[in-house]
């Protein structure tokens, strides 16, 4: 709402000048405080003679610091009083001039400070801390006390520009990565003394019944068959024979009817106490959930080549196989 009132340039105050005492004479001195006092014009003044305000310019004029009747009183007259109306002055406070004892302590509020108007130089190194920065800032001021989660987020530079990246895409590459926590460790578990079965000639699937380790969402064992999820694998697996003749190990992806890795191949032959074993090892990648078996190749069946028991009076482990989920 616009202010309803007198200019504020026009402001004044009032001020009861010193009592006068009528006499044969037409011209008084003015006086404020026993000091002369010169009124600005005849209108400044409220005068009162016998209970009857005058008329400035016309019952009285003022010249310097003299009021001047039109005409001389007598000493039966009463001068009531005057009431002089003096003018305030405005003064516009000089640049520079406010400092901080004028201000009051939380005078200057948030509401009274442009945006963006605070700039670098107006804060004191080390003025900001953690508790003035917001959680979702980097600042190194909350410990990280367990292995992020895939969707945490690291800062690398991109030749020259910052840029972030989840877990999930760097935490298998290098130290072992992938090696140390995404693991599928399967066996070929029997009792002491059990020998690791009959074997016919050409390919047959190995037992498969334990799961050791299993770090590998989507993974499982069932019926001989590992399960896998979609991605890139890493596969080191052996199987012993005994007077198998030719033989190999390979990954068979069940699913598709395909070889996913194929293992080295060869030969143990005759009666000779020997039993070594046979490695599949390699790299392959898979587009959705696959089945896989570990096979065997025998080229002579003596009906005992898939593994002697050793006896010792610990289970038996035949097929051993480490799958790493890689990617």
């Amino acid at each position: 709402m616009a202010y309803i009132g007198r200019d504020i340039s026009n402001l004044s105050d009032r001020a009861v000048l010193d009592n006068i005492t009528a006499s044969a004479t037409a011209t008084y001195n003015l006086l404020l405080n026993s000091v002369a006092y010169v009124p600005s014009s005849a209108e400044s003044l409220t005068v009162s003679l016998n209970g009857v305000i005058q008329k400035p310019q016309s019952s009285y004029t003022v010249s310097g610091s003299t009021i001047v009747f039109d005409s001389a009183l007598t000493s039966s007259d009463s001068i009531d009083f005057i009431l002089a109306e003096r003018a305030i002055t405005l003064t516009t406070v000089g640049s520079g001039s406010v400092g901080t004892s004028q201000l009051a302590d939380t005078a200057v509020t948030t509401a009274k400070i442009a945006d963006a108007n605070v700039t670098t130089a107006k804060i004191s190194d080390n003025a900001v801390t953690n508790a003035k920065i917001n959680d979702d800032l980097i600042s190194g001021a909350t410990e990280l006390t367990s292995e992020p989660a895939d969707t945490d987020e690291f800062l690398v530079s991109d030749a020259g520009t910052l840029k972030r990246i989840d877990y999930s895409l760097i935490k298998a590459s290098g130290g072992g990565g992938a090696f140390e926590s995404a693991l599928l460790h399967v066996q070929d578990q029997k009792s002491s003394g059990t020998n690791g079965g009959a074997d016919v000639s050409g390919y047959q699937t190995r037992d498969l019944n334990t799961v050791v380790t299993n770090e590998i969402t989507g993974a499982s064992l069932s019926s001989n068959q590992i399960t896998l999820p979609s991605g890139t694998f890493y596969i080191q697996a052996s199987a012993p024979a005994y007077a198998s003749g030719r033989t190999r190990l390979r990954l068979r992806n069940v699913s598709d009817s395909s070889n996913a890795v194929i293992g080295v191949n060869g030969e143990v032959s005759g009666t000779t106490a020997v039993t070594p074993r046979y490695f599949v090892t390699g790299r392959f990648t898979i587009s959705s959930s696959k089945a896989f078996t570990i096979e065997q190749y025998v080229g002579t069946s003596t009906h005992s080549s898939l593994g002697h028991a050793t006896g010792d009076g610990l289970t038996e482990i035949y097929t051993d196989v480490h799958i790493w989920k890689v990617a």
